[in-house]
């Protein structure tokens, strides 16, 4: 059944709908405009020079006055080819000397021809990874006359014991994993290739023995940053390949102590309030975050003062949809009056 439109019996009441209907066509408006933004504005957060002489007015008389148009010629110059940065200073150098033959040195009047100098030209040359076995080789001793039993010396301290990795090999496949991103199935194939055979599951169990090693440093680091009178905080998806589990965060902490600047980061499965509560449990000074309220139970503490981010509040201010020409309400009731005169008895 179709309903019936009801209508305003005066004019009170149309000035009423009036206005709500432009209220509603305002909110709908900036909504518009928003998604257009959004869609097919800049994406670059790059400041612009309006943006930075926003608080001009408020540094008095002498503050930097908006420059005049001027013509600038400039001259004609010649194209200048760009040049090659030379080779680092550290990397070993190994010298090929060229030299002319006998017969080439010479001259055409018959004296020899004297050296007078000479012209480097640099290669960078590429050694392809090598490895190689170390064997402890350990000599076992024993009494024949009688045999009380074989003395055979220890071996020197492991970083794993009864393991082939070497602290050299573990460096390698650690830093080719978290620095490079290299995952360790690509590893195993490189290994592969050059006919070692180092299943994925061994260097996972050796990446693990690994980090439980650095948690002492870890907790050094930690201590050290608790230090610091200002501490950054943020949080950062990570994807984690396993069962019933597909997303999971790292939370940042950077904090700077005289003149070393510290950073750690703390894995957790889930982006609850209560890891940075935990994490900074000890920390009394100032934090700056976004407004992710996941620091709320960390900041309610009285001893820790929030700073939030000021590139966080920019974006809200750019969501704001740039000012147009007003229009007088009295047009706008006007029009409306016209179209709703026939309808109101």
């Amino acid at each position: 059944m179709k309903e019936v439109a009801v209508y305003p019996e005066n004019i009170e009441d149309c000035y009423k709908v009036i206005d709500h209907v432009s209220i509603e066509r305002d909110h709908y408006k900036v909504l518009y405009e928003q998604l257009q933004r959004h869609r097919y504005g800049q994406r670059s957060e790059k400041l612009s020079k309006d943006q930075l002489a926003l608080f001009s007015e408020l540094l008095g008389e002498d503050a930097e006055k908006e420059p005049q148009e001027e013509t600038v010629t400039v001259p004609s110059h010649q194209r200048v080819r760009p040049k090659r940065k030379p080779l680092p200073e550290h990397l070993p150098r190994e010298r090929v000397e060229h030299d002319l033959a006998d017969e080439e040195k010479i001259c055409a009047c018959g004296c020899t021809l004297q050296r007078i100098g000479e012209e480097i030209t640099e290669k960078l040359e590429a050694i392809p990874t090598q490895f190689k076995v170390i064997q402890h080789v350990r000599f076992k001793y024993g009494c024949k006359a009688c045999e009380t039993g074989v003395k055979i010396p220890s071996l020197p301290p492991m970083l794993i014991p009864k393991s082939i990795v070497t602290p050299s090999l573990l460096a390698m496949i650690v830093s080719d994993k978290f620095e490079s991103h290299l995952p360790l199935h690509r590893q195993t194939q490189r290994f592969e290739a050059l006919g070692i055979d180092l299943p994925r599951n061994t260097m996972a169990n050796w990446v693990i023995v690994i980090g439980m090693f650095c948690e002492s440093l870890l907790e050094l680091m930690k201590q050290d940053m608790l230090q610091a009178k200002l501490i950054h905080a943020d949080e950062s998806p990570l994807r984690v390949l396993s069962e019933g589990k597909q997303k999971s965060y790292l939370w940042y902490y950077y904090g700077r102590v005289a003149e070393s600047q510290i950073c750690c980061i703390d894995f957790q499965a889930s982006r609850h309030s209560i890891h940075p509560a935990n994490f900074l449990k000890d920390y009394s000074d100032y934090m700056m975050t976004d407004a992710y309220s996941g620091y709320g139970e960390l900041v309610r503490k009285k001893d820790v003062i929030p700073t939030y981010c000021w590139a966080h509040a920019r974006r809200k201010f750019e969501a704001i949809p740039q000012p147009k020409k007003a229009v007088k309400k009295s047009h706008w009731r006007w029009k409306c009056l016209t179209l709703l005169a026939p309808c109101i008895k």
